[in-house]
């Protein structure tokens, strides 16, 4: 019962932050949380461990990347959000949207075309979200 509740909670969260973020006029950007503490966001290369709890700090085996866990994991974030790939999961996400009368959400790196059929606008940013009351 108590997984049911977490779950429509967090439905209903990134339901208002869609809405807002639509209002504002902003695009919504859904990125999948997997991997993104393992990965490096200068070069892009995965760590073949995962990172336990206690380590707050990344350092990329390959690069020599070296930075706190979690801005780490934003910057990956933001990057695998302004990616222009599109995958399976996307294509999946954008179907599911047309059924429900859409959400004005994209998944990462499928942005859709934007406005007359056109790429969309780089300028669009990420939904940042002040703290509402």
């Amino acid at each position: 019962m108590a997984r049911k509740a977490a779950d429509a909670a967090i439905g209903a969260c990134k339901k208002e932050l869609i809405e807002r973020g639509t209002r504002a006029g902003r695009k919504v950007v859904l990125v999948p949380p997997a991997y993104t503490t393992m990965t490096c966001s200068a070069c892009g290369e995965r760590a073949n461990l995962r990172l336990g709890l206690g380590i707050r700090t990344f350092e990329c085996a390959a690069c020599g990347y070296t930075a706190c866990r979690d801005r780490n994991a934003a910057r990956t974030i933001l990057a695998t959000a302004e990616r222009d790939r599109a995958s399976a999961d996307d294509v999946r996400h954008l179907i599911a949207s047309f059924r429900d009368g859409g959400s004005g959400a994209v998944r990462a790196g499928n942005p859709g075309p934007g406005p007359g059929g056109n790429p969309p606008d780089p300028s669009v940013g990420i939904v940042k979200t002040a703290p509402s009351g």
